[in-house]
């Protein structure tokens, strides 16, 4: 056996944010599942017993040789010769692994988890370039980048293919993200039940829409998936891991397609309102007439040991993106003592960039409860305590509605009504369920505002 060297961490704060944890799904036991949605349109399913390998992935496996050791091990299979008969990839990992082995089960639940990637021939890096070369020689392989030699996600259902020269990488400390266990999401479905084309949801917090890279179950999309038995389901959007709120998912490759096309419009044809929760009223002096406000963004930027950001300027210039959106209105948050805690703001995005609300919000000085990115507080921080309350795996911010009227002379298929479609999150935003014995109160303060596309009302 033969292992590349293990790149450095990015940081150890990043290396300590992930965890183990035991849990059950005890809404997806064997049991029958009703689902009611606003129209009282219901759907009725059995689903089957959950086969989730959560449960043993806590506590680690007893009696290793050694610790599990870095949060990821890279295997190259190297022993026994191009003769040697292959083996099932949970085999390879529970005697090969440097701790001194796992119990095939715990190497079987961290693949049926998604915690492992495999090629069939390893990656130039390391001591395993040589065996690369000889692999691509001795096979035959004209073009070793191709597609069927890439890196791809395990599969309880792959064979035998762990042979002479395979690689496997294993994320022994999947990243966890136990929203994803709290939440019942057979009440999570907005809309969509009785269509054939989409799935609309309200998307907790703390639960990112699609897989990570060590972790295929704790998401959106599988969760979903896995309750309404709807395979195909496919992304059109995301919302950041911390923020909740109406997400659209696809039953079908034509509506996605259709979907991803009045998203890249940017005419007013999707509407996505938002409430942003601040401990600071956003100033009216860095809003235009009417209600607008803007700025110039370079997306992608990494500091040293940090996030990737989006940073917003006052100016245009090469590089850079307009970044707009429009205040609807602000009520602030007062306690029974008078004492305003923070205000509650209605956006709608006029357009789309990464981290766009949280940016623009902490650039004129208010910035997102919660949001350690932009806050300056500490920007790898797990959790922050400001006054009395703790904010853990959330901001303030939800996508409380989306509003979509397809107004174009296409002759393509329309899949909403003429006269447009609403949909709003099931659910308060959690400030105001959480932050108990305060009173919502204060005077709302509304713009005159026009757009294009489906009427405000």
């Amino acid at each position: 056996m033969q292992r590349p060297p293990e790149p450095e961490p990015k940081s150890n704060k990043a290396a300590k944010s992930s965890f183990l944890l035991t849990d059950t799904l005890d809404f997806l036991a064997s049991a029958e599942v009703v689902v009611e949605t606003r129209d009282s349109t219901v759907y009725r399913g059995v689903l089957e017993e959950s086969s989730s390998p959560l449960d043993v992935l806590d506590p680690p496996p007893p009696n290793l040789v050694s610790p599990l050791g870095p949060r990821v091990e890279h295997i190259v299979i190297s022993g026994g010769g191009a003769g040697a008969a292959p083996s099932r990839l949970s085999s390879a990992i529970a005697s090969l692994l440097p701790c001194g082995g796992v119990p095939l089960e715990f190497a079987e639940r961290l693949i049926a988890f998604g915690a492992v990637h495999w090629s069939p021939i390893p990656p130039a890096i390391g001591h395993a370039v040589a065996l690369r070369d000889e692999l691509v020689r001795e096979r035959g392989i004209k073009d070793p980048t191709h597609p069927r030699y890439a890196c791809r996600r395990a599969k309880p259902s792959d064979g035998e293919v762990a042979g002479y020269g395979t690689y496997i990488r294993v994320h022994l400390q999947p990243r966890r993200f136990p929203a994803a266990l709290r939440t019942d999401w057979s009440k999570r479905v907005v809309e969509g039940l009785d269509s054939e084309h989409y799935v609309v949801i309200d998307k907790p917090y703390g639960v990112g829409v699609p897989p990570t890279v060590d972790n295929a179950e704790e998401n959106c999309l599988h969760m979903t998936r896995r309750v309404l038995g709807l395979e195909d389901l496919r992304i059109t959007h995301r919302l950041d891991q911390p923020t909740s709120g109406v997400l659209v998912l696809a039953r079908t490759k034509e509506f996605a397609s259709y979907f991803n096309g009045l998203l890249a419009r940017r005419d007013g044809s999707v509407r996505k309102h938002y409430k942003v929760f601040t401990r600071r009223e956003v100033p009216r002096g860095a809003l235009d007439e009417e209600g607008v406000l803007t700025h110039y963004a370079r997306v992608g930027v990494r500091a040293a040991k940090s996030k990737t950001r989006t940073v917003m300027y006052d100016e245009d210039a090469e590089g850079r993106h307009v970044c707009k959106l429009r205040v609807l209105g602000s009520e602030a948050v007062v306690d029974g003592g008078g004492k305003v805690q923070g205000y509650e703001t209605e956006v709608v995005l006029m357009t789309g960039r990464t981290h766009q609300i949280r940016a623009q919000f902490a650039a004129v000085g208010c910035p997102v409860v919660g949001d350690t990115v932009y806050d300056g507080r500490g920007e790898d921080s797990a959790r922050y305590r400001e006054g009395e309350f703790e904010f853990l795996e959330k901001i303030g911010l939800q996508a409380c509605k989306m509003a979509v009227k397809d107004e174009s002379s296409s002759p393509s298929p329309k899949y909403f009504p003429a006269q447009g479609i609403e949909f709003s999150a099931l659910s308060d935003p959690w400030w105001r369920v959480e932050l108990s014995g305060v009173e919502w109160s204060g005077v709302r303060v509304e713009f005159e505002w026009s757009w294009s596309g489906v009427d405000r009302t």
